[in-house]
């Protein structure tokens, strides 16, 4: 996928989240995922997925959606995505 393409899918799938059109946009962002981008660029999609997850009320299927982004950045040294499942479980009021 070059980058154009992969820019108007995300931003597609950005309005459709706007729209509250999550199934849509979870569908956008699996194909995203999929497409052969960098495991940097996975983490981001997973952390996409996970937050719209949240918004569907599915706690447990975000939480795991994190594991798989940190699973993309970890060997890259990246921890972003360790940080964002932590805020998460802090709003949950789990530790």
């Amino acid at each position: 996928m070059d980058y154009g393409q992969y820019y108007a899918e995300v931003k597609r799938a950005a309005d459709l989240v706007e729209a509250k059109e999550y199934e849509a946009a979870l569908a956008i962002f699996q194909q995203v995922l999929d497409s052969g981008i960098s495991d940097l660029d996975k983490a981001l999609m997973c952390h996409n997925v996970a937050v719209i997850c949240d918004k569907m009320g599915d706690r447990d299927t975000a939480l795991a959606w994190y594991d798989h982004a940190i699973a993309y950045e970890t060997p890259y040294m990246r921890f972003t995505a360790a940080e964002y499942k932590a805020a998460q479980l802090h709003q949950y009021g789990r530790t």
